[in-house]
């Protein structure tokens, strides 16, 4: 999974591209391979888009991985004069030899799967208020205001502004039909947001307080995910 790795006097380093730069800490008189070199004592980790997949991964296969917060290996990098994948790398496998690292914690799959319906869901918004003040602008290029108008009459508005103008009809029906599925998407991951908070024990007891309900619920319970 490292790849070719470079050895050197006390660890070795290596990188997986585009994925966060790790290094490895090697430790010859390490218990599990007592004079043997090569031994992999701990994993170093720049925490990044893919760093929660590979330290669970290495985890379950029983290495000790450490997460590292990503604007101290930044910071510590800086002053390298060098900077190519397998020295950050190597850099990296000297600050685990160190201790000059500030561990994070590793996000535990059902938080990442509550976050990534969340994003889902914030994708999907946008789009379909993108598409809406996309059509607002069209038809204010012809003096066509749309005005201030519920999400539930906007299409009936649109209608009657674009009646009697086959283009103006050509341009805004592919719009109007797109903005819909996303509005039917939406609606479908905000059914699965509140069905979620309502299996979560925890959300259950944060919803009945004042302003908080199941999308605030959910996303503190996400981000606390481990309060030990």
């Amino acid at each position: 999974m490292v790849g070719k790795a470079e050895r050197i006097t006390t660890s070795v380093g290596a990188s997986l591209g585009t994925a966060p730069h790790h290094a490895l800490r090697l430790k010859p008189d390490h218990p599990m391979g007592a004079g043997q070199e090569g031994v992999v004592a701990a994993i170093g980790l720049e925490a990044g888009s893919l760093s929660q997949w590979l330290h669970r991964g290495l985890t379950d296969a029983g290495l000790d991985a450490v997460l590292m917060e990503t604007l101290h290996v930044k910071g510590a990098l800086k002053a390298m004069p060098i900077k190519t994948d397998r020295r950050d790398a190597e850099d990296i496998a000297r600050l685990l030899h160190l201790g000059w690292l500030r561990p994070v914690h590793c996000r535990s799959v059902s938080s990442q799967e509550v976050r990534a319906v969340f994003r889902a869901r914030k994708a999907i918004q946008h789009g379909m208020i993108a598409s809406e003040m996309s059509t607002r602008g069209l038809l204010r290029n012809f003096g066509l205001k749309v005005g201030a108008i519920s999400r539930g009459r906007y299409e009936q508005r649109i209608c009657e502004l674009k009646n009697g103008n086959p283009m103006l009809e050509a341009a805004t029906g592919p719009m109007l039909r797109a903005r819909a599925s996303l509005r039917q998407e939406l609606a479908g991951l905000e059914r699965l947001v509140r069905q979620m908070a309502k299996d979560d024990p925890v959300c259950r007891r944060l919803t009945p307080m004042p302003g908080v309900r199941a999308v605030v619920a959910l996303t503190y319970r996400s981000a606390v995910d481990d309060p030990s």
